[in-house]
């Protein structure tokens, strides 16, 4: 496999969560380091908002055919992680747990197989 050159990609994405909302699971902070390159997710709250950074770096421009499998494995690990979701419940007025006010909370991993 040939890329044209190595590169990073950044994403950084933060999304406001409408008051009344708590994270009921969240995907894992994932690092994943190879020789062909690396990627690695995290996220974080702050001021009423998720914030949520993925940054891929590819550091080989060519892909030994010897080494194809593990490369295919690498990108596959990078597609499962990207699929996984952040996922909200509505809480009732009466609850108290807001994720604004508890976020020290422990949060649920979202667990794909």
């Amino acid at each position: 496999m040939y890329h044209s050159y190595p590169y990073t990609h950044i994403d950084s994405l933060s999304i406001d969560i409408p008051e009344g909302y708590a994270l009921e699971t969240a995907p894992e902070t994932k690092a994943i380091t190879t020789p062909f390159g690396s990627f690695k997710t995290t996220y974080r709250f702050s001021d009423g908002a998720l914030h949520h950074t993925r940054t891929f770096e590819l550091m080989k421009k060519q892909i030994p055919l010897s080494q194809y499998e593990s490369y295919v494995a690498f990108m596959k690990k990078i597609v499962k992680t990207d699929q996984t979701p952040y996922v909200f419940v509505k809480i009732r007025a009466s609850d108290s747990l807001d994720f604004r006010s508890h976020s020290e909370k422990p949060l649920q991993p979202c667990h794909r197989n």
